[in-house]
């Protein structure tokens, strides 16, 4: 697949972000207490949420590190415990908050995506799902990272 440029990746972003940002608009209030997950950390729909709202400030962090010359995510980094931690530091937030602390913070990760240099793009350092990767592959699974939570809400809600 040819190399996306910065512009289409925060295209991309805005795009998904406006999906995720309905998607979760159109959710009864029973369904956020729905179990999504039944391995792992057994999240519930507004867990996915609020893992998702959180994952919007921790890759625009890692992706800033890579551009200014860091490595990004240290070599072992526990990603599942990291996660645990994160969806803990907002879980009690309300569904509607939640969906606008979402869209602010997409907001800002497509204006910082949007402002990165083609050369950017190709910058490499350690993902801790992906492993050593380019930045443009760190935000297009950012893109994906939405979709496959979303998906799987889809499944089980038999949205």
């Amino acid at each position: 697949m040819p190399a996306l440029t910065s512009a289409q990746l925060a295209e991309r972003l805005q795009s998904e972000g406006v999906k995720t940002v309905e998607f979760f608009q159109t959710l009864s209030p029973d369904q956020w207490h729905a179990q999504i997950y039944t391995d792992g950390e057994h999240w519930t729909i507004h867990q996915i949420l609020t893992h998702l709202t959180q994952a919007e400030d921790s890759v625009s962090r890692l992706v800033a590190n890579v551009v200014g010359g860091g490595g990004g995510s240290p070599e072992g980094f526990d990603l599942d415990a990291y996660n645990h931690k994160k969806v803990k530091e907002l879980e009690a937030q309300s569904p509607d908050a939640l969906i606008a602390e979402f869209e602010s913070r997409r907001t800002r990760t497509v204006s910082f995506v949007g402002k990165l240099k083609e050369e950017d793009l190709q910058k490499v350092g350690r993902h801790a799902f992906l492993g050593v990767t380019t930045v443009e592959e760190m935000l297009k699974t950012m893109h994906l990272h939405t979709q496959l939570h979303r998906r799987d809400i889809r499944k089980l809600l038999n949205k």
